[in-house]
Order: structure tokens, then C-alpha cells, then sequence
């Protein structure tokens, strides 16, 4: 077994397999910037290393996969300064390249809230495992954001335009079974059943050609890489919404715990 030392994650290599933790479970696992540097990192790494076959991403603990973006950091220096936006988000788009363009295999092994931008980087991955108690979803509208980084995209075309709207609209949750019903996972097991489980899959993935499995998911992801694009666009345009007082009312909210007051902030 491998082992690297990290600030915001746990790396771990074993059996053929590159384990990646986010390890925030005080923030319900959520990221911040240097969060989003050692994933990129370490699936980067996985990606190079000729003994890995498959990577898999999760949470410490058992409340959270991930939260989304770490809400402390967005009030204090992501909001207020659109340059830091910008930067912020470009490294959140090079997450999702690493893990689309990654020729191996990702697994999300989700325990508990897969919620906002944690829902997106499921989202973005191979193969989705959920525990029992995974709750999942996007949730940026209630603090005056727009899950456009995938969670628009890529939700519709895994349950549908109707379902993703509903959720997307309302920021209700789905249950893990929910989402195994409607195509969003592809398995649900008890939660000290998630690891045991995700090993097994990728056991039979690896019992496969490498070099298939490189040329299946190139091709798979075709339609989702032509959308690489509008990422861009998604970029420039939800700074300009972070830096609205309606945007800044919903995060000033959630942190005072009180519900929002959107009509002092209508657009029309």
C-alpha cells in the first residue's frame, strides 16, 4: 500500500486501485480551493501511475460524500471578488476534466449528502455507489446559485429533464433509493457494505482490457466533452450572478441559518 500525505484529502494506492477521500467531515466534507487542487492533483497521479486500474472518490465519515463548496470561504473570499471567482471556478472546471479525461475508471462511493457541487462531481464520474443513507441533488438555488457545472447537463441526461427540473427547482433531495430507481447510481448498499462493494466492482473491472475500457469511455463521454464549452460560459456567467445582492442575500442567509428575503432583491 501506498500512501501520500495531503492537507484536505487522504490518498491511499492498494490492489490496483487509487483511493481519494475528501477528509472535511467538520464540513460535512465540503471543498474549498485547496480541496479542489489535491483532487486534481491526485487523480492526475492515479491517472500516470501504471499500477492503478481504477480510481475512486468519497468522504470521510458517514454524513457526506461532499456538501458542495465550502460556504466560509465562498462569504469571505469567493463572492466578493469576482477575479477570485474566476480563478475558483477554473480550478473547478480542471477537477472535472481530470476526472472525464482520466483514461481509468472513477467511482463516486457516496455516504450520505452528495449535495451541489458534490453532486456534480458524481455527476462527472464513471459509476456511482451510494450508501443507504446518501441523500443527493443540487441545492444552489437556495443560496442564490446555479448548478451549471454539470448539475444541469449531466443530471437531465442521467434521470431525465423532468426529474432533474423538479429537483433542481425545489433543491428537495433525492434518497439513495430514489436515485437508484431513476438511473442516478448504479448500486445502493448498507453503508459498511459502501467500501466492501466499491472494491468488488472494480475487481471486475480490472478483470477487462485496460486499453477497452480507455476506448469505451472516450466514447462514451463523446457528447459530454462536446458540452466542455458551455463550462466556459457557465464560468463567466455565474460570476457575474455570485456578485448580485440577491446571490449575496442567499449566502448571508444560510449562514444566519433564517430563510432568505428574495423579494427585496427582484430582477422583475
Amino acid at each position: 500500500m501506498v500512501k501520500k500525505k495531503f492537507v484536505d484529502i487522504l490518498y491511499e494506492k492498494a490492489d490496483g486501485i487509487a483511493w481519494i477521500t475528501i477528509n472535511r467531515p467538520e464540513k460535512y466534507n465540503g471543498f474549498r480551493t485547496k480541496t479542489i487542487e489535491e483532487m486534481t492533483e491526485t487523480v492526475k497521479d492515479a491517472d500516470t501511475d501504471p499500477n492503478i486500474r481504477v480510481i475512486v472518490i468519497t468522504g470521510a465519515g458517514a454524513k457526506a460524500f461532499c456538501s458542495g463548496a465550502d460556504v466560509d470561504e465562498f462569504a469571505e473570499e469567493i463572492f466578493p471578488n469576482p477575479a477570485k471567482a474566476r480563478i475558483y471556478l477554473e480550478k473547478f472546471i480542471g477537477l472535472r476534466d481530470a476526472i472525464t479525461g482520466a483514461g481509468k475508471p472513477v467511482i463516486a462511493a457516496v455516504n450520505g449528502y452528495c449535495i451541489a457541487g458534490g453532486h456534480e462531481i458524481h455527476l462527472w464520474c464513471d459509476i456511482t455507489i451510494a450508501s443507504e443513507n446518501a441523500r443527493l441533488g443540487q441545492g444552489g438555488v437556495k443560496v442564490g446559485s446555479a448548478p451549471i457545472f454539470g448539475g444541469s447537463q449531466l443530471f437531465a441526461k442521467n434521470v431525465g429533464e423532468k426529474r432533474a427540473r423538479y429537483q433542481m427547482y425545489t433543491a428537495e433531495p433525492y434518497t439513495a433509493k430514489e436515485a437508484e430507481q431513476m438511473g442516478l447510481v448504479n448500486k445502493v448498499v448498507p453503508l459498511e457494505k459502501l467500501r466492501e462493494t466499491v472494491v468488488e466492482v472494480a475487481r471486475k473491472i480490472m478483470a477487462n482490457s485496460p486499453q477497452s475500457i480507455r476506448f469505451v469511455k472516450a466514447w462514451t463521454n463523446f457528447t459530454s466533452q462536446l458540452e466542455r464549452v458551455t463550462y466556459e460560459l457557465a464560468k463567466e456567467s455565474l460570476i457575474h450572478v455570485w456578485y448580485t445582492d440577491e446571490a449575496r442575500e442567499g449566502i448571508k442567509a444560510f449562514l444566519e441559518k433564517r430563510k432568505p428575503e428574495w423579494d427585496k432583491y427582484k430582477l422583475v
